[in-house]
């Protein structure tokens, strides 16, 4: 109960202060990465697979350190670094200068 507690109240917290990512509804969206518009988003019979690009000036180790910081209250574990599984979903998370993708597979479950 109290771990249901905490998610709920981090999520309050994020929808107070971050926008998601599009087509998600617990991924926030770091505070300085801009959404690029080139996203894909498809789906397949065995679940939804989204590929999202941002820009940003921030150094690629802080834009993992949020991400590796802020999923698992989410429920998000990370295998690797910029790899994070939930359930049967997976999250990548690549950093180049300038530009974090986000490649995002939902799986239906069986």
């Amino acid at each position: 109960m109290k771990r249901f507690l905490f998610i709920l109240c981090l999520l309050i917290i994020l929808k107070g202060h971050a926008d998601f990512l599009p087509f998600t509804q617990d991924i926030p969206l770091m505070p300085d990465l801009i959404l690029q518009d080139d996203y894909l988003s498809f789906d397949t019979p065995s679940g939804q697979i989204l590929n999202l690009s941002a820009k940003t000036s921030l150094p690629c180790q802080q834009v993992l350190s949020f991400y590796t910081q802020t999923l698992p209250a989410l429920g998000w574990q990370e295998e690797k670094t910029g790899i994070f599984i939930r359930n049967r979903d997976t999250l990548s998370l690549s950093c180049t200068p300038q530009k974090v993708t986000f490649e995002i597979t939902f799986e239906n479950p069986s």
